[in-house]
């Protein structure tokens, strides 16, 4: 409750801001700004009575916290508005502490009831329900909010010629004005030819009549029908003809005979075409049989492949296996023998472990070398 009293001190403090604003933009003649402001200061003055009235249900719920806890988890039936409306105002009013008390009321009661208050507003305080939420003002509003502040204030404010009838408008509709009597219709003078009304509808004098006269009757050249009667004159009846129409018959058409059309002699004849004679056919060339391709002996045979023998010999110079098959053969190439140890690995060279200087200072080392190759050899 004492956070309720709070914010309504600051909201009637910004009121009280937003009136020296209006004030402002009148004495300026800036009726534009002016109508920004009155649209906030409405709004704002809306919430005054909503603060009021949850103080009022938050002092309620303070008074009345032992028979809510007696009743447990089942709201008792003359608090139920008080609740609903203040779940419904907690996100609205733009106060901590009511949002804490809807919280609580979630854990004690469910969700179900908290939500229940968003979507069924016939439980919500009706001043709470109409005010506590943000509008948009139409322009009669304003502009009847403006005039009043400018008339409380003693400012000389009119509004614009285009706004006139809008504020006519929102007052009539409000009954804030009596709507004025619609202009007497024009009175003509009165007409001998309309002796039981007045003119016709549109407040014009309506033209004299104008007199039927009849004109001459249709007659051409026969003699009139005779009259509808009924009975009959004795005697025929009289035979009237078709109209006379004598046009004589028309002049004739002598065209006389068409005119000869000459075309000339005929066209020449040529007679037939001649022959045309492109005497026999040249006689058939006779090439005669294809020539013979002889392309000699078959390849020689060199016979099997060298053996390997023929490793230290130079290529090409392979003896063949028959030597009457290849007569031009190349004479065999004799390299002689290898010298002994070709192709073995070299020997090994004795290691001296001992230097020249130890064996000349101690004779006995080449002994003993010559006692470790006998023991090789063994």
């Amino acid at each position: 409750k004492a956070r309720i009293q709070i914010h309504r001190g600051k909201l009637l403090n910004t009121i009280h801001k937003k009136l020296n604003d209006v004030k402002t933009d009148i004495e300026s003649g800036n009726e534009g700004m002016a109508l920004i402001h009155v649209e906030t200061l409405i709004n704002d003055e809306r919430m005054v009575p909503c603060f009021d009235i949850l103080s009022m249900l938050c002092e309620q719920v303070l008074e009345r916290i032992p028979l809510l806890m007696k009743s447990g988890r089942t709201v008792p039936p003359d608090m139920f508005v008080t609740m609903q409306t203040l779940a419904y105002s907690a996100h609205r009013s733009n106060i901590d502490e009511l949002v804490r008390v809807r919280g609580q009321m979630e854990m004690m009661y469910g969700s179900q009831f908290v939500n229940a208050s968003e979507t069924d507003l016939n439980n919500v305080n009706e001043t709470i329900r109409e005010n506590i939420n943000l509008i948009m003002p139409d322009m009669g509003w304003k502009l009847y909010r403006l005039t009043e502040i400018a008339k409380k204030e003693g400012l000389a404010y009119s509004p614009s010629e285009i706004h006139k009838p809008k504020l006519e408008k929102y007052m009539i509709d409000h009954g804030l004005m009596v709507r004025p009597p619609p202009p007497p219709p024009i009175q003509s003078a009165p007409n001998p030819q309309y002796p039981y009304g007045g003119p016709p509808p549109g407040n014009w004098p309506a033209p004299p009549p104008y007199p039927y006269q009849p004109g001459p009757p249709y007659n051409y050249g026969n003699p009139p029908p005779p009259p509808y009667n009924y009975d009959a004159p004795p005697g025929p009846a009289p035979n009237y003809g078709p109209p006379p129409s004598n046009y004589g018959p028309p002049p004739p058409q002598n065209y006389g005979p068409p005119p000869p059309q000459n075309y000339g002699p005929p066209p020449q004849n040529y007679g037939p075409p001649p022959p045309q004679n492109y005497g026999p056919p040249p006689p058939a060339q006779n090439y005669g049989p294809p020539p013979a391709q002889n392309y000699g002996p078959p390849p020689q045979n060199y016979g099997p492949p060298p053996s390997a023998e023929s490793h230290y010999k130079a290529p090409g110079a392979y003896p063949p296996s028959n030597p009457a098959q290849a007569p031009n053969a190349a004479p065999p190439m004799n390299y002689g023998a290898p010298p002994p140890g070709y192709g073995m690995p070299p020997p090994e060279q004795k290691k001296d472990i001992h230097p020249p200087e130890a064996k000349a200072a101690d004779p006995a080392l080449d002994d003993m070398e010559a006692r470790l190759a006998l023991l090789k050899k063994m």
